[in-house]
């Protein structure tokens, strides 16, 4: 099939997916929950159908640049339904799309702006903007069309989100999951030079993650303390929160990033050790088995001969 043939296909389904739209329109806001993020996720397929098929790189980018402005508008009009939180998700997958695909950074930086928008003013209780704080964060970091000003504005955002959730248990995993927007991985594919046009190199901010950990350890501190009044100490969630900061570090540990020193991972190992052995955490089988498994992953590296065991030989457990 020639270029001409494909842009014809591609044409068409578009305008399929417009009529499909309209037709969808005359059934009333009940019906328009259900049917319009299927025809939004279907044009974010036909992205990468232009984006991929089509030899002339102008061409393209005009194409993307047009079914990306019609999702923007089938999001919108599901804000209006209301349905905001399904908004919120296809602003997000739009963005991803726009980043990672058509490498258009000024729309994905647009499809942002409005979910970060949604979830100030339109999402409806603590526990659904917990969930759609996760999702941001998450489709933020696989981002890396933005410049280097463009992403400290939406990073700045998000953490400054996470801090303001309701419940510490809440800001605390929401302040570790923010320590990831500054510690991007290479994909596999690029290991080499050969990087897309417009894809900016990953971020490898080791001073901000450090930030955001000792930020999250001091919010399970502050969590410990409020239930220590609350419950008498009886209640584990602290504890919890403390070994999955440490795995956070064991992450970054193992990813190379200068500020986890083998001091500073053995220090939080003693910490985490001490909490645990308080009784009510042996009690808790659900604790107790998700910190056995942190150690045993220790063990695994510290056995494995590799120069990645030679970090590990001097942590004590």
């Amino acid at each position: 099939m020639g270029p001409c043939q494909k842009r014809q296909d591609t044409d068409e389904h578009f305008e399929l997916l417009r009529a499909a739209r309209d037709r969808f329109n005359a059934g009333g806001p009940k019906r328009l929950r259900h049917t319009l993020a299927p025809l939004a996720f279907a044009a974010l397929r036909l992205v990468r159908t232009i984006k991929e098929g089509t030899a002339d790189s102008k061409k393209a980018d005009g194409a993307c640049k047009t079914v990306l402005q019609w999702i923007h508008g089938v999001a919108a009009q599901l804000a209006e339904v209301p349905a905001a939180e399904i908004a919120l998700q296809l602003y997000l997958q739009a963005a991803h799309a726009a980043s990672e695909v058509a490498c258009l950074e000024l729309i994905a930086y647009e499809f942002f702006e409005q979910a970060f928008i949604l979830y100030e003013e339109a999402i409806p209780d603590s526990k659904a903007e917990v969930t759609a704080l996760q999702s941001i964060v998450g489709v933020l970091h696989r981002c890396r069309v933005f410049t280097a000003e463009s992403r400290d504005t939406l990073v700045h955002k998000a953490t400054g989100y996470s801090a303001k959730l309701l419940k510490k248990p809440d800001q605390c995993r929401a302040v570790c999951a923010c320590s990831h927007l500054f510690w991007q991985e290479l994909p596999a594919e690029e290991e080499g030079d050969d990087v897309a046009e417009g894809v900016q190199p990953p971020v490898r901010d080791a001073d901000n993650v450090m930030v955001c950990l000792k930020r999250a350890l001091k919010i399970a501190n502050s969590a410990q303390q409020q239930l220590a009044v609350v419950l008498k100490g009886d209640h584990t969630t602290p504890v919890m929160l403390f070994v999955e900061i440490l795995n956070h570090y064991l992450f970054y540990f193992e990813q190379g990033n200068p500020s986890i020193t083998t001091s500073v991972l053995q220090s939080l190992l003693e910490l985490v050790a001490n909490e645990m052995a308080n009784e009510n955490c042996q009690k808790d089988e659900a604790l107790l088995a998700f910190y056995n498994s942190t150690r045993n992953h220790i063990a695994i590296q510290k056995d494995k001969g590799d120069e990645l065991a030679q970090k590990f030989s001097s942590l004590q457990l």
